[in-house]
């Protein structure tokens, strides 16, 4: 069973890793393949562009979201030249 969650019209995808006993969710935006994962109380993020190689880790940036909610939301409107300019700073 595939579960799917629409934020700002933006579709996630649950991903469930039997062997890791993990779940992440998983969109595309902009070109780039976002995948939110839960490390012990807050959700992280990771984006990937492959045409170029380009990575955007939010741990580089200490950032974290306390509900899944809150991390799709900013997942749903990431914007990599804005935190790439933000990373600069």
């Amino acid at each position: 069973m595939v579960t799917k969650k629409v934020v700002n019209k933006t579709t996630f995808t649950q991903k469930v890793e039997y062997g890791f006993n993990s779940v992440s969710w998983n969109c595309r935006k902009d070109n780039f393949h976002i995948k939110i994962e839960r490390y012990g109380l807050s959700w992280y993020i990771l984006a990937h562009r492959k045409k170029d190689d380009v990575y955007w880790n939010s741990l580089w940036t200490e950032m974290r979201w306390n509900s899944l909610e809150d991390a799709m939301e900013f997942a749903s409107k990431f914007n990599y030249e804005k935190q790439k300019n933000i990373n600069a700073l």
